[in-house]
């Protein structure tokens, strides 16, 4: 199953600000917005079959926001229901846009409060409703978000979605490169991350089922959600043991920081977002 949706766009030297004309969807989607012939913005997912059982929705939401100033694009790859995907594409936009204009500006650390912000909102929904919902502890979502602004491209990255950029060689031929690193366990970076940061916990990754986990359960190593990874407040009841813990976390181990990079844009650069992993988070 895969789907597309392109903007092409300019990264202004305006002074920030939106108005912007709101652009969402879940996936599937097809769409665009002509702007200019400057840059292309390619905004691309494709995935493997997804399964439709009990707590097993596979929901990606897109959302691309334009003005005259910026121009933002989010891909939110949700696991387990549909709830942290939509409410990151109901919130996180929001935040980046009191923070910069807050602030006059984007930069990474912008970025960063925006991602905290929308996570610390998550989990206040979350305790909210888990007397009455405790799988909610369980619902989570990768995020990949850019920005253009002032000529620059900012990408910030949660989980396994990706972030590509191509630039024309001077033999005419577009060259790619990846700007994101997956946040997912069967990286041998993430897992040496992992069991560098939990020394005393020998089931932090666990081979199961022929795949790398975090304890035994979720494939990606930093999301938006998974409040039973990060919380032991929120632990998952034994009567549904897909997501139990045997023991209790002593600290988190999922993250919500972002990776964060950033990218002088140059007329005709062409980049991508895109979520090419399957159903697999979790």
């Amino acid at each position: 199953m895969a789907a597309t949706a392109a903007v092409h766009g300019r990264a202004t030297r305006c002074e920030l600000g939106w108005s912007p004309e709101r652009r969402r969807s879940s996936h599937p989607i097809s769409s665009a917005v002509d702007l200019s012939q400057d840059y292309h913005l390619m905004l691309l997912l494709q995935r493997q079959s997804c399964l439709w059982q009990p707590f097993r929705h596979c929901i990606i939401n897109s959302q691309v926001e334009t003005s005259r100033d910026a121009t933002f694009v989010g891909v939110y790859d949700g696991h387990g229901d549909p709830e942290a995907s939509l409410y990151i594409s109901d919130h996180l936009f929001l935040h980046l846009m009191r923070l910069s204009r807050e602030n006059g500006s984007i930069s990474e650390d912008i970025l960063r409060s925006v991602f905290c912000a929308t996570e610390d909102g998550f989990l206040t929904l979350v305790r909210r409703t888990y007397g009455i919902k405790p799988l909610i502890a369980a619902i989570g979502s990768c995020c990949l978000v850019g920005v253009i602004w002032k000529g620059t491209l900012y990408v910030a990255n949660l989980g396994d979605s990706r972030a590509v950029i191509g630039s024309l060689s001077r033999s005419n031929k577009i060259v790619a490169e990846q700007l994101t690193k997956d946040h997912n366990a069967s990286m041998e970076e993430v897992r040496q991350e992992l069991r560098s940061s939990h020394p005393d916990d020998s089931h932090i990754v666990v081979m199961k089922h022929g795949v790398w986990r975090i304890k035994g359960i979720i494939q990606v190593s930093r999301s938006i959600g998974d409040a039973y990874m990060k919380r032991p407040e929120f632990s998952v009841d034994p009567s549904f043991p897909r997501f139990h813990l045997s023991e209790p976390i002593r600290r988190p181990v999922l993250t919500a920081v972002p990776s964060i990079y950033t990218r002088t844009l140059q007329p005709m650069i062409n980049f991508s977002f895109s979520h090419l992993m399957g159903c697999g988070s979790t």
